[in-house]
């Protein structure tokens, strides 16, 4: 990181691990936080299969917001 930051490089940093994301947010330009490392990952290969997956996750948590909304107002 440093080594790019000399050079005024736009630097992107992603980790699954958590004890290193604070190190990448002060390090770097921008930092892919979460599953948001995989969705590049499945954006830049352009993979149908991660791209199917991808889409299947994000369909499935709209779903569930809505039911969970749902179940909130039916019990108020």
């Amino acid at each position: 990181a440093e080594t790019g930051n000399i050079a005024a490089s736009i630097q992107i940093a992603g980790t699954d691990q958590i004890a290193q994301l604070p190190f990448f947010v002060a390090a770097t330009d921008y930092t892919l936080i979460g599953e948001e490392l995989y969705a590049a990952s499945a954006y830049l290969s352009q993979e149908p299969v991660q791209l199917g997956s991808l889409k299947a996750q994000d369909y499935t948590k709209a779903v569930l917001m809505v039911i969970i909304i749902l179940g909130a107002i039916a019990i108020t």
